[in-house]
C-alpha cells in the first residue's frame, strides 16, 4: 500500500508556492492523477477479484482457497499426510499473512500518520501566517488611516494658510487702491490749488507788467507829442527848449525806470515760471519716486503673498500626490495581503480535506484490517472444521476397514461351524 493507494487526491500544484515543509521519506514520488487514477482502478479491480465470494457444498469460501467438494480416493496414507501438511502450511500461510496484514496495516497507519502530523504542522503554520496576515492588514489600515488624518490636517492647515494669504492679498489690494484713490483726491486737489495759485500770481504779474506796458506806451506818447511840440515849437518856444529838454531827460529816465521795471517784472515772471516749472518737475520727480517705492513695495508684499499663496498651493498638492501613492502602495500591499489570506485559507481549506481525507483513509484501514482478520478468523474455522472432518472421516473409514475385515474374519468361521 503505497500514498497513491490512498482513497483521496494530491493537493493542487498552486499551493507549493508557500510550502516550507517535505513530504516524508516513506512517501514514493507522486504521479500525474491520470495514471494514478487508472492505477487506482486497476488495483481496485483486483481487490474485487481477490476478494471475490463464491459458494460452495461447505458455505462461503475465498475463491483463492475454493477447493473441490469431493474427494478424490486415492492411498489414505498419502491423503492423510498431505492433509496434516496442507493443514500445517494453511495455518502457518494464516498466521503469516495475519502478520503480513498487521505490518500493512502499521504502515499504512505510519504514512498517515506521518502525513497527518505534516498537514498538522502546516495548518498551524498557515493559521499562523493567516494570523500575521490579518495582523499585518490591521496594521496597514490603522497606518492608513492615521496618514489619513496626518495628510487631511496638514491640508486643512495649508488650506488656513492660503485663506490666510489669499485674505492678505485682498487685504492689501483693498489698501492699496483706497490709498491710490486718496493719493490720487489729495494730488488733484493740490494739483487745483497749485494751478490756481500759479495762474494768479501769473495774472497779477500779467496785470502788472500790462500795466507798466500802459504806462511805458502812454509815456513813450507823450515822449513823442513832446518831441514834436519841441520840433514844432523849438524856434517859437526857444527859450524853453532846456526846460523841455529837461523834461525830456526827466521822461527819458522814467522810461528807463519803467523799462528797467518791466525787465524786473519781466524777469521774476520768468523765474517764478521757472521756479514753479521746477517746483512742478521736482514734485512730479518726488510723486514718481513715492509712487515707485509703494508700488514696489506693494508688489515685493504682493509677491510675498502670492509666493506663499503658491507655496501653500504646492504644498496642498504634494501633499495629495503624497497621499495618492501612499495610498497606492498601502492599497498594492493589502491586496497582496488579502490574495496571501485568500490563498492560506484555500491551503487550510485543502488541508482539512486532507486531513479528513486522512482520517477516512484511517479508518478504512482499520476496516479492512478487521475485514481481514474477520476473514482469517472464518478462514481458519473453516480450515479447523476442515481438519476434524477429514480426521472424523479417517476414523469412520478406519472403523470401517476395521469392521470389514472383523466381518470378512468372521464369514470363515461361521462356514467351518
Amino acid at each position: 500500500m503505497v500514498l497513491t493507494d490512498l482513497p483521496f487526491e494530491r493537493s493542487s500544484l498552486i499551493h507549493n508556492r508557500y510550502s516550507l515543509l517535505r513530504r516524508p521519506d516513506s512517501a514514493p514520488v507522486p504521479i500525474g492523477e491520470d495514471s494514478g487514477k487508472k492505477k487506482t482502478s486497476k488495483e481496485y479491480a483486483a481487490f474485487l477479484k481477490e476478494h471475490e465470494r463464491k459458494a460452495g457444498l461447505d458455505g462461503f469460501v475465498d475463491s483463492n482457497k475454493y477447493s473441490h467438494s469431493y474427494m478424490v480416493k486415492k492411498d489414505k496414507d498419502k491423503e492423510r499426510a498431505r492433509s496434516s501438511s496442507e493443514n500445517r502450511a494453511s495455518v502457518v500461510h494464516l498466521k503469516a499473512r495475519v502478520e503480513k496484514d498487521k505490518k500493512d496495516y502499521d504502515r499504512r497507519i505510519k504514512i498517515i500518520e506521518d502525513h497527518m502530523w505534516q498537514h498538522k504542522q502546516e495548518e498551524r503554520e498557515l493559521k499562523r501566517t493567516e494570523g500575521d496576515i490579518v495582523k499585518n492588514q490591521r496594521a496597514v489600515r490603522q497606518t492608513l488611516r492615521d496618514y489619513e488624518n496626518a495628510i487631511t490636517k496638514k491640508r486643512m492647515e495649508e488650506e488656513k494658510k492660503l485663506n490666510t494669504g489669499l485674505e492678505k492679498y485682498t487685504k492689501l489690494q483693498r489698501e492699496q487702491t483706497h490709498k491710490k484713490e486718496d493719493i490720487l483726491k489729495q494730488r488733484t486737489e493740490k494739483g487745483i490749488i497749485k494751478l490756481q495759485q500759479n495762474k494768479s500770481l501769473g495774472r497779477k504779474v500779467t496785470l502788472k507788467s500790462s500795466d507798466i506796458a500802459r504806462k511805458y506806451h502812454t509815456k513813450l506818447s507823450d515822449l513823442e507829442l513832446k518831441r514834436i511840440e519841441v520840433m514844432r515849437l523849438s524856434q517859437e518856444f526857444e527859450n524853453k527848449m532846456r526846460q523841455k529838454e529837461e523834461e525830456q531827460y526827466r521822461l527819458k529816465a522814467e522810461l528807463a525806470e519803467l523799462a528797467i521795471a518791466l525787465n524786473m517784472e519781466s524777469q521774476k515772471g520768468r523765474v517764478f515760471k521757472y521756479d514753479a516749472d521746477r517746483e512742478s518737475r521736482k514734485e512730479k520727480v518726488t510723486r514718481i519716486n513715492e509712487d515707485l517705492t509703494t508700488d514696489q513695495s506693494v508688489e515685493s508684499k504682493l509677491a510675498k503673498s502670492e509666493g506663499d499663496t503658491k507655496t501653500a498651493e504646492l504644498n496642498k498638492r504634494k501633499l495629495s500626490a503624497d497621499m495618492l501613492l501612499t495610498r497606492s502602495h498601502l492599497s498594492i500591499k493589502q491586496r497582496d495581503e488579502q490574495r496571501h489570506l485568500t490563498d492560506t485559507q484555500m491551503r487550510l481549506a485543502d488541508n482539512s480535506n486532507v486531513q479528513r481525507q486522512l482520517n477516512e483513509a484511517a479508518f478504512h484501514a482499520e476496516m479492512d484490517l478487521k475485514a481481514r482478520q474477520i476473514d482469517q478468523k472464518v478462514e481458519v474455522v473453516s480450515h479447523n472444521a476442515w481438519a476434524l472432518f477429514l480426521q472424523v472421516l479417517y476414523h469412520l473409514n478406519h472403523k470401517y476397514t476395521r469392521l470389514k475385515q472383523i466381518s470378512s474374519c468372521l464369514v470363515p468361521l461361521k462356514s467351518l461351524t
